[in-house]
């Protein structure tokens, strides 16, 4: 299937489009394109409607059945391994040999016999990772159908030149670089995080070290004589 912006309708829309119009940041009118500063990304916009739709449908408590029995699913064969871990504070517990009561918190100093037991880090990572991926084998058709909405909305507007920027190649290469123009001089480039570019701020030095050079002069001489 063909991008938006290789059919050929869109082509001869373009041209009538930057008809007459110059870039937007130099003013040059020779080599023009449609800047889209929003693009939709394929793979990272499914992930985003798939977590979406996830957090969407646990929300408010809702569908905690069913969130119980996946959680439940992803458990299994999965290596069980706990640590002990305090009540108070879930810090890590190790036991004592003659000490009683057996357990005691090196955090907050709490003693008990009876420690919570959690799995790893590990352990967990692993269970939300099985967890997720039977839950989006589940509902991957609604995830589809609503990725597939959110894209023909994009080609929609990508279509139909909505929140575009007419620029030239130099600015538009510019500006997918994240550089800003010079105020200064109007030529070069710079990164936003400067207020001018790299030659005007070597001109700019020169020019204040002329201005600001010190005069050298003439010690004054003494006749060792004059002094009483």
């Amino acid at each position: 299937m063909a991008k938006p912006w290789q059919t050929k309708g869109w082509k001869e829309r373009r041209e009538r489009f930057l008809k007459e119009k110059v870039c937007e940041v130099c003013g040059a009118s020779d080599g023009l394109v449609i800047h889209h500063p929003q693009h939709f990304r394929g793979l990272r916009e499914y992930r985003r409607t798939a977590n979406q739709f996830l957090q969407g449908y646990f929300a408010n408590g809702k569908h905690h059945l069913e969130k119980r029995r996946l959680y439940a699913k992803a458990q299994t064969s999965v290596s069980k391994a706990y640590f002990l871990r305090c009540p108070s504070c879930s810090a890590r517990v190790y036991p004592r040999k003659t000490l009683k009561p057996k357990y005691r918190c090196r955090g907050c100093g709490l003693e008990t016999n009876r420690p919570s037991r959690k799995p790893p880090p590990s352990t967990r990572q692993v269970v939300h990772r099985r967890f997720r991926s039977f839950f989006f084998k589940r509902h991957g058709a609604q995830i589809r159908e609503l990725f597939r909405q959110k894209k023909m909305h994009a080609d929609t507007e990508y279509l139909a030149f909505t929140n575009v920027t007419i620029l030239c190649r130099r600015c538009h290469y510019a500006t997918e670089k994240g550089l800003t123009l010079c105020k200064t001089c109007g030529k070069r480039f710079h990164y936003p995080k400067y207020q001018i570019c790299s030659e005007c701020h070597i001109q700019t030095t020169q020019v204040q070290e002329n201005t600001h050079k010190v005069v050298k002069t003439e010690p004054i001489s003494v006749n060792p004589t004059s002094i009483k």
